[in-house]
């Protein structure tokens, strides 16, 4: 019986040192996590985001992911034109074979990645910039008949194509600025500085959409919507039953494991305005559209997480926030 009672011992030690040495290592990857973003300075007031935003957008397309961004964004972008209208899909690409055939769209349906770059830059240019038509299908065209040989990757050629034959003065261009990872990143910053310092949060994987809505050829609203989702470290102790067994008997070993709690997500949308033909951003607004807490949080934290997001509730010209409950696997 005696080894019973110390295969006890030794297995209540073994869980304490393990929460002990959790605790600890949780603590120091708070600390790491949570500094970063709260001794960050930053001005989280529109003006200010409009200004870096704004610096963004003013910088050369060679000096911007422009050509890296827009083959691997191309699948979450949605056009429409004047009326409202979806003119082009980047999600047709993910439809079965006989769903795609039946898409209605102003230039050849795209079946390929490369075939949506190109048939983006199609109906930008129908709408915005018809005199570029000519130049893109022709380039394009010649480039389809090299494609076995270059994989597939367009980007060293978008980059020159945007460069050299549409330029920075470009509609098209001017409006493709405002589609990449580096224009959203004063959005991301600002989000980090005021939620993450409290709740980390990290990405929802494949929940980026790039909406662009043509107004006119001199007023286009660019609207990214992005989902995040909450993570935190949590802890579980397996119980001495569930565990194989160490030693003669039936004694067992208890085990501490940590693994990643998910509380909320939020989707949030950056709203970006080009006016004036297009020369100017005339407007630039970031905003939360929607909480979904899971249904195990305490009432208390869903308010706090509310209230450290209420800067960046939806403006009054948006509908209201929504706030849902669900089970997160």
């Amino acid at each position: 019986m005696e080894w019973l009672v110390l295969a006890g011992v030794l297995t209540g030690a073994a869980v304490a040192f393990a929460i002990y040495r959790h605790r600890t290592q949780q603590a120091a990857e708070e600390a790491e996590n949570a500094s970063p973003w709260g001794s960050l300075v930053i001005d989280t007031s529109n003006d200010a985001l409009m200004i870096d935003v704004t610096e963004k957008w003013e910088k050369r397309v060679e000096d911007l992911p422009v050509s890296v961004d827009l083959p691997r964004l191309a699948r979450k972008m949605v056009i429409y034109d004047s009326s409202n209208t979806v003119i082009l899909d980047g999600g047709w690409l993910d439809l079965p074979p006989e769903e795609l055939a039946r898409v209605q769209c102003a230039v050849p349906t795209p079946t390929t990645r490369f075939q949506l770059v190109r048939a983006i830059l199609l109906l930008l240019a129908r709408e915005l910039e018809p005199s570029s038509e000519g130049v893109i299908a022709e380039k394009f065209h010649s480039l389809h008949l090299e494609e076995p040989h270059f994989g597939g990757d367009i980007s060293g050629f978008l980059g020159v194509f945007l460069r050299t034959h549409l330029g920075n003065d470009s509609h098209i261009v001017r409006v493709l600025k405002v589609c990449n990872q580096s224009v959203i990143a004063p959005a991301v910053l600002r989000l980090k500085k005021t939620i993450a310092s409290k709740y980390p949060f990290k990405d929802v994987r494949g929940a980026w959409r790039i909406h662009l809505h043509i107004r006119s050829r001199d007023e286009v609203v660019v609207r990214h919507m992005k989902r995040e989702m909450s993570w935190e470290a949590g802890f579980t102790i397996l119980s001495t039953a569930a565990m194989p067994m160490d030693g003669p008997g039936s004694g067992g070993s208890g085990t501490a494991q940590q693994q990643q709690q998910e509380d909320f997500q939020f989707g949030w949308c950056l709203e970006v305005v080009l006016g004036r033909e297009l020369a100017f951003l005339s407007s630039v607004r970031l905003w939360i559209d929607s909480f979904s807490f899971s249904k195990t949080l305490p009432g208390w934290k869903r308010a706090d997480v509310l209230k450290v997001a209420a800067p960046y509730h939806p403006p009054s010209v948006n509908p209201g926030l929504v706030v849902r409950s669900q089970h997160f696997v």
